[in-house]
């Protein structure tokens, strides 16, 4: 049922979004607050030594979710995911910072926890969803051009029918 697959995701959801909730909290103190000011400010806390790395690991995460245009919910989750890593080499590096933070973090066990639960959501919520979405089995849905008039009449005996996309694990959203 949806319920159990949002508390299956909870435990990971709400500490992948840590950013946004101090945010929240901070401006619910004080709705002036410079907002990316206030985020910079944790990330640099959070992030300690290897807060150059991320700063770029976050910048470059951000504007591809800013690029990434959503479409109605299709296929499910997160409506995004079949675009994030679509520039070329975003997944590359995404995953390059990643590895150049946990170089810095050095011995650090608390800094590479922390970067690994960057990279644990980054796979999760990014890389998994996306390959999922283009493997061999989900092809884009497409509209192919017809050659001649069709009857919407569910026997489908026009050759036009032919080039149609089939689509057959449709999801209800509750």
């Amino acid at each position: 049922s949806k319920f159990v697959r949002e508390e299956q995701t909870r435990p990971d959801l709400y500490p992948s979004n840590w950013q946004m909730l101090y945010l929240t909290g901070k401006l619910l103190w004080d709705p002036d607050l410079d907002a990316k000011k206030v985020v910079d400010e944790a990330e640099r806390l959070y992030y300690g030594k290897t807060y150059p790395v991320m700063k770029k690991y976050h910048a470059y995460r951000r504007q591809l979710w800013k690029m990434a245009t959503a479409c109605m919910g299709y296929p499910a989750g997160n409506p995004r995911a079949v675009e994030l890593l679509n520039p070329p080499d975003a997944k590359e590096t995404l995953l390059k910072y990643l590895d150049e933070a946990e170089k810095l973090a050095g011995n650090d066990k608390i800094l590479k926890f922390r970067i690994g639960e960057d990279r644990r959501w980054l796979k999760k919520w990014w890389i998994a969803p996306y390959d999922k979405l283009h493997s061999a089995g989900n092809k884009p849905l497409s509209s192919p051009e017809i050659s001649g008039k069709i009857k919407i009449d569910g026997i489908g005996n026009e050759k036009d029918w032919n080039k149609a996309c089939v689509v057959d694990n449709f999801l209800e959203m509750l």
